[in-house]
């Protein structure tokens, strides 16, 4: 999470803590708005392009979801009204960037929300073992 937004916006994963080997892995990130005022972010893309992070323990990136995939360089004001939440949800087919599947063991997963004008919101990282 960046606090230049505001203190009261954070970005959260949600991922199960175990899952089995070769199934489609659901995850979620959340975006919060814990405070008592509008917050608006210049986003970019249509969906939104959020990314999220797989990596291994050694920290090699194993997967993330916008390798390779355009996106349109169109900007957009999402209002996060008080004491919401906005929820981005896509699947981790459990296979590396370059499409081989991976190995049962432990990932590490984290979002990531660009922003305009500013480093893009992360989340904190989530623990994923794969059984």
């Amino acid at each position: 999470m960046t606090s230049s937004i505001s203190d009261n916006v954070r970005l959260d994963v949600e991922v199960p803590k175990r899952f089995p080997l070769g199934e489609p892995v659901p995850i979620t990130l959340a975006l919060r708005n814990s405070g008592d005022r509008h917050v608006d972010l210049y986003v970019t893309g249509r969906p939104i392009a959020f990314d999220i992070v797989i990596t291994a323990p050694d920290e090699t990136v194993v997967w993330r979801r916008q390798k390779g995939r355009t996106i349109a360089a169109i900007l957009q004001v999402l209002e996060l009204k008080p004491h919401s939440t906005l929820e981005l949800r896509d699947d981790w087919m459990q296979r590396s960037d370059s499409g081989v599947p991976v190995e049962p063991g432990t990932y590490f997963v984290r979002g990531e929300l660009p922003i305009e004008r500013q480093p893009p919101l992360v989340s904190s990282t989530a623990t994923l073992e794969l059984v």
